[in-house]
């Protein structure tokens, strides 16, 4: 399984910068994935409530190269809007 495609929108809060919606090899989309702003560090938060076997079924490399693009696809759409 591999990440096809990552769009993410910016957010203004005061944690949650930026929401992004995964596609994923299997046909499998994941919405509202969270890049969160916390202690000057950066995390990408998955949820697993509304996906169900899609959040459930991906292991740790597939997690992290997910993880990899929504932050890299962050920092660019952030630094282009000048929010970064």
């Amino acid at each position: 399984m591999r990440v096809i495609e990552v769009n993410v929108l910016p957010a203004v809060g005061k944690r949650v910068r930026g929401l992004a919606t995964v596609l994923l090899s299997n046909g499998c989309v994941l919405k509202d994935v969270k890049v969160v702003k916390f202690k000057n560090q950066y995390f990408v938060v998955i949820p697993s409530r509304d996906e169900g076997e899609c959040a459930k079924g991906l292991d740790r490399p597939i997690r992290q190269a997910m993880r990899d693009h929504v932050l890299n696809e962050y920092i660019f759409v952030a630094t282009t809007e000048g929010r970064l």
